[in-house]
């Protein structure tokens, strides 16, 4: 989380980041997050001192559980023990969300200062003092009715800055070609103190790329994730994640109709998604025409052709680049919504996107037990129970249909 500094007299980027960060190496993380302010400094002048990336995983958090299961939400670094509800979203290819409701009780000791609009408050949520989210805020409402005053909060992950903000004028030109996925990510996202994880092989580096000065970073990373086969995420401590989606081979729940902890299942089939073939056509390049690449999808038993280009993709990689592109469509096209009556999976793990699950549901048209993958997962706690409602897809390397 960023934080602000008044300019002494005397005082440079370098000064500055001594005194923020401990030695002067990354006083250009502290020019380039201040667009339009330059040296020589002037005095009450108010800087922005952004959060280095790397340090934020390792932000300290001042509440030590008590039980395995405990919910604690840390505003600004603070224990706010008075919330009412919380629900957390996390998702494979978005960031992570949080709604918090409390009782609007502004003349509580340091309510005020905790819950101010516009601030971009940090806030951590951990289960069991193990983090689950870590973001701003970019939501304080409080709503007046007969039932009571209450104050509702809403939250993004640190990534969520780069799907609302432009790239920050200090980065022009906007020129990343030669760069890999990775470093490119990383450039981006350093003014704004996002670390980037990225797992695996980053593909080739990009010849030609620029971001427009007007468009925003989370979209057009994302174009570039997709050229190489990846998908981006954020994670449970706030970095952005970068990785190719793959499917365990153990399930980590049993799910079976009329049983605990299964509580609803509802399928959720959009067939005008689905295509019997796509076709991935590569640019033309000098002396040469564009390749294009043809995969069959399998259980489509009439014509419903796809074409879409691979801007900026070499041939080597165009094959699976369309074979994933099929993949996704599936899991596009054929969802389920589970609700279940626990946070944790058979394991006691927390639930998380990824997560495999065999699910028997004969009225769901499942009719036997099948291998579904968790998209996303809703936790949800009030002060009567917890639930999560899960968002599960056919895996990459699913087997035939629920249904077949």
């Amino acid at each position: 989380m960023s934080t602000t500094y008044k300019v002494q007299s005397g005082d440079t980027f370098e000064v500055i980041a001594r005194r923020a960060y401990g030695d002067g190496t990354a006083s250009g993380n502290i020019q380039r997050a201040n667009p339009g302010v330059l040296e020589p400094l002037t005095a009450g002048t108010v800087v922005t001192v952004p959060r280095l990336p790397e340090r934020v995983q390792d932000a300290p958090t001042t509440a030590p559980p008590t039980s395995a299961n405990e919910v604690a939400v840390l505003i600004g670094g603070k224990r706010f023990r008075y919330w009412s509800t919380c629900s957390i979203t996390r998702s494979l290819d978005t960031v992570d969300a949080l709604t918090i409701t409390a009782p609007f009780a502004h003349d509580t000791e340091g309510f005020k200062d905790m819950f101010r609009p516009l601030s971009f408050e940090e806030i951590r949520v951990t289960v069991g003092g193990e983090p689950l989210f870590t973001g701003v805020m970019v939501g304080v409402s409080p709503r007046v009715s007969k039932e009571g005053k209450i104050l509702t909060v809403t939250a993004y992950s640190l990534p969520g800055v780069l799907a609302d903000c432009t790239a920050p004028a200090s980065l022009f030109p906007l020129e990343f070609s030669g760069l890999t996925l990775k470093e490119i990510a990383a450039k981006v996202c350093e003014p704004f103190g996002v670390r980037v994880e990225l797992t695996g092989d980053p593909g080739a580096v990009f010849e030609r790329v620029r971001l427009s000065p007007t468009g925003a970073v989370w979209p057009w990373l994302v174009k570039l994730c997709t050229q190489r086969g990846f998908v981006m995420s954020s994670t449970a401590t706030g970095a952005l994640r970068i990785y190719k989606p793959d499917t365990p081979t153990t399930p980590a729940a049993i799910l079976q109709q009329g049983l605990s902890p299964l509580t609803q299942l509802s399928p959720m089939i959009n067939a005008q998604t689905v295509y019997s073939h796509v076709t991935g056509i590569t640019p033309a390049r000098s002396g040469s025409k564009g390749a294009q690449y043809t995969v069959q999808a399998e259980g489509i038993g009439t014509m419903r052709p796809h074409t879409y280009n691979l801007p900026d993709t070499l041939d080597a990689d165009a094959r699976e680049a369309v074979a994933g592109k099929v993949r996704r469509m599936y899991s596009n096209a054929v969802r389920y919504s589970a609700l279940v009556a626990t946070w944790r999976t058979t394991s006691e793990e927390l639930w998380k996107p990824g997560d495999l699950v065999s699910v028997d549901a004969p009225d769901a048209m499942i009719y036997k037990p099948y291998l579904l993958q968790v998209r996303s997962v809703v936790f949800q706690r009030d002060e009567r129970q917890e639930t999560a409602s899960l968002e599960l897809t056919l895996p990459d390397n699913h087997k035939g249909l629920p249904w077949d």
